[in-house]
Protein backbone atom coordinates (compact mmCIF):
# COMPACT_ATOMS: atom_id res chain seq x y z
CA UNK A 1 0.00 0.00 0.00
CA UNK A 2 1.12 3.26 -1.04
CA UNK A 3 0.35 6.71 1.43
CA UNK A 4 1.50 9.96 0.30
CA UNK A 5 2.87 12.36 3.49
CA UNK A 6 2.60 15.88 3.68
CA UNK A 7 3.79 17.96 6.75
CA UNK A 8 3.81 21.68 7.29
CA UNK A 9 6.46 23.37 9.73
CA UNK A 10 7.68 25.71 11.20
CA UNK A 11 10.77 26.58 9.14
CA UNK A 12 13.45 24.94 7.29
CA UNK A 13 16.73 25.74 9.71
CA UNK A 14 14.69 24.46 12.67
CA UNK A 15 11.70 22.29 11.32
CA UNK A 16 9.23 21.40 14.18
CA UNK A 17 6.36 19.51 13.22
CA UNK A 18 3.05 21.44 13.08
CA UNK A 19 0.49 19.36 10.78
CA UNK A 20 0.94 16.02 9.13
CA UNK A 21 -1.10 14.62 6.42
CA UNK A 22 -1.12 11.20 4.87
CA UNK A 23 -3.46 9.89 2.42
CA UNK A 24 -3.35 6.07 1.11
CA UNK A 25 -3.47 4.71 -2.87
CA UNK A 26 -7.47 3.89 -1.77
CA UNK A 27 -8.39 6.96 -0.48
CA UNK A 28 -7.95 6.89 3.19
CA UNK A 29 -6.53 10.07 5.08
CA UNK A 30 -5.04 10.89 8.28
CA UNK A 31 -4.37 14.29 9.33
CA UNK A 32 -3.56 15.74 12.59
CA UNK A 33 -2.44 19.15 13.69
CA UNK A 34 0.48 19.17 16.82
CA UNK A 35 -0.37 21.81 19.54
CA UNK A 36 3.10 21.26 21.58
CA UNK A 37 5.46 20.98 19.65
CA UNK A 38 5.97 24.58 18.42
CA UNK A 39 5.33 28.29 19.20
CA UNK A 40 4.86 31.30 16.97
CA UNK A 41 8.61 32.15 17.31
CA UNK A 42 9.43 29.24 16.27
CA UNK A 43 7.72 29.94 12.99
CA UNK A 44 9.74 32.31 9.98
CA UNK A 45 7.45 34.75 8.09
CA UNK A 46 5.89 32.31 5.17
CA UNK A 47 4.55 29.68 7.57
CA UNK A 48 3.08 32.91 9.83
CA UNK A 49 1.71 34.09 6.81
CA UNK A 50 0.64 30.92 4.65
CA UNK A 51 0.54 28.07 6.62
CA UNK A 52 -1.10 28.85 10.24
CA UNK A 53 -4.01 30.59 8.42
CA UNK A 54 -5.18 27.34 6.88
CA UNK A 55 -4.71 25.27 10.41
CA UNK A 56 -8.31 23.65 11.39
CA UNK A 57 -7.84 24.36 15.05
CA UNK A 58 -10.64 21.81 15.55
CA UNK A 59 -10.69 19.24 18.49
CA UNK A 60 -10.93 16.35 15.80
CA UNK A 61 -7.96 17.17 14.43
CA UNK A 62 -5.95 18.85 17.26
CA UNK A 63 -3.31 16.42 19.23
CA UNK A 64 -0.15 16.50 20.97
CA UNK A 65 2.86 14.94 19.89
CA UNK A 66 2.85 12.15 22.19
CA UNK A 67 -1.09 11.71 21.68
CA UNK A 68 0.23 11.34 17.78
CA UNK A 69 2.69 9.31 18.25
CA UNK A 70 0.15 6.88 19.82
CA UNK A 71 -2.89 7.51 17.09
CA UNK A 72 -0.42 7.39 13.80
CA UNK A 73 0.45 4.06 14.63
CA UNK A 74 -2.98 2.13 14.74
CA UNK A 75 -4.14 4.27 11.29
CA UNK A 76 -0.90 2.83 9.16
CA UNK A 77 -1.32 -0.62 10.51
CA UNK A 78 -5.52 0.09 10.29
CA UNK A 79 -4.13 0.01 6.28
CA UNK A 80 -3.71 -3.79 6.60
CA UNK A 81 -0.70 -4.13 4.41
CA UNK A 82 3.50 -3.37 4.60
CA UNK A 83 3.25 0.63 3.96
CA UNK A 84 5.27 2.55 1.46
CA UNK A 85 5.28 6.45 2.27
CA UNK A 86 6.02 8.55 -0.75
CA UNK A 87 6.98 12.09 -0.33
CA UNK A 88 8.89 14.97 -2.12
CA UNK A 89 10.50 16.79 0.86
CA UNK A 90 13.22 15.21 2.55
CA UNK A 91 12.06 17.24 5.80
CA UNK A 92 8.33 15.81 5.54
CA UNK A 93 10.03 12.02 5.95
CA UNK A 94 12.26 13.16 8.78
CA UNK A 95 9.91 14.45 10.57
CA UNK A 96 7.42 11.54 10.42
CA UNK A 97 10.34 9.34 11.32
CA UNK A 98 11.17 11.72 13.97
CA UNK A 99 8.02 10.88 16.11
CA UNK A 100 9.15 7.10 16.22
CA UNK A 101 12.71 5.95 17.37
CA UNK A 102 12.57 2.91 14.78
CA UNK A 103 10.10 3.69 12.33
CA UNK A 104 10.56 0.87 9.67
CA UNK A 105 11.26 -1.74 12.06
CA UNK A 106 8.50 -0.63 14.91
CA UNK A 107 5.66 -0.07 12.41
CA UNK A 108 6.69 -1.75 8.98
CA UNK A 109 6.73 1.65 7.30
CA UNK A 110 8.97 2.50 4.89
CA UNK A 111 9.50 5.67 2.71
CA UNK A 112 10.40 6.53 -0.63
CA UNK A 113 11.22 10.07 -1.64
CA UNK A 114 9.78 10.70 -5.46
CA UNK A 115 12.51 11.71 -7.66
CA UNK A 116 11.91 12.01 -11.13
CA UNK A 117 14.03 10.32 -14.21
CA UNK A 118 11.95 12.04 -17.24
CA UNK A 119 11.34 15.97 -17.31
CA UNK A 120 7.91 15.17 -18.87
CA UNK A 121 6.76 12.89 -16.20
CA UNK A 122 8.00 15.80 -13.77
CA UNK A 123 5.75 18.98 -15.83
CA UNK A 124 2.80 16.48 -16.36
CA UNK A 125 2.97 15.65 -12.58
CA UNK A 126 3.62 19.78 -11.65
CA UNK A 127 0.92 20.78 -14.25
CA UNK A 128 -1.61 18.44 -12.32
CA UNK A 129 -0.64 19.23 -9.10
CA UNK A 130 -1.09 23.28 -9.73
CA UNK A 131 -4.69 22.45 -11.70
CA UNK A 132 -5.68 20.40 -8.87
CA UNK A 133 -4.64 22.90 -6.19
CA UNK A 134 -6.56 25.54 -8.52
CA UNK A 135 -9.92 23.67 -7.55
CA UNK A 136 -9.51 22.44 -4.20
CA UNK A 137 -7.09 24.72 -2.43
CA UNK A 138 -5.46 26.53 -0.26
CA UNK A 139 -2.22 25.36 -0.81
CA UNK A 140 -0.18 24.94 2.26
CA UNK A 141 -2.49 22.98 4.37
CA UNK A 142 -0.92 19.48 4.53
CA UNK A 143 -3.92 17.74 4.37
CA UNK A 144 -5.20 19.88 0.92
CA UNK A 145 -1.74 19.42 -0.28
CA UNK A 146 -1.25 15.71 0.08
CA UNK A 147 -4.63 15.08 -1.71
CA UNK A 148 -3.31 17.18 -4.70
CA UNK A 149 0.51 15.21 -4.16
CA UNK A 150 -2.32 11.60 -4.72
CA UNK A 151 -4.37 12.98 -7.77
CA UNK A 152 -1.53 14.54 -9.43
CA UNK A 153 0.63 10.73 -9.17
CA UNK A 154 -2.48 8.66 -10.26
CA UNK A 155 -3.34 11.05 -13.09
CA UNK A 156 0.39 11.26 -13.78
CA UNK A 157 0.29 7.28 -13.49
CA UNK A 158 -2.88 6.84 -15.82
CA UNK A 159 -1.50 8.72 -18.16
CA UNK A 160 2.01 6.97 -18.66
CA UNK A 161 0.66 4.06 -18.04
CA UNK A 162 2.68 2.38 -15.37
CA UNK A 163 3.16 3.34 -11.37
CA UNK A 164 6.09 5.53 -10.53
CA UNK A 165 6.69 4.85 -7.10
CA UNK A 166 6.67 1.55 -4.89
Amino acid sequence: MRCYLDTEFSSMDRPALISIALVADDGREFYAEVTDNWTLEDCNDFVVNNVLPHLLRSRDVSMSRAQLREVLPGWLASLGEPVTVIYDLRADWRLLSGLFDDLPNQHGVHGRRLTWKDSAIEESFERQLDAWAATHGPRHNALVDVRGFRAAMHGVEDGFGHRLAE
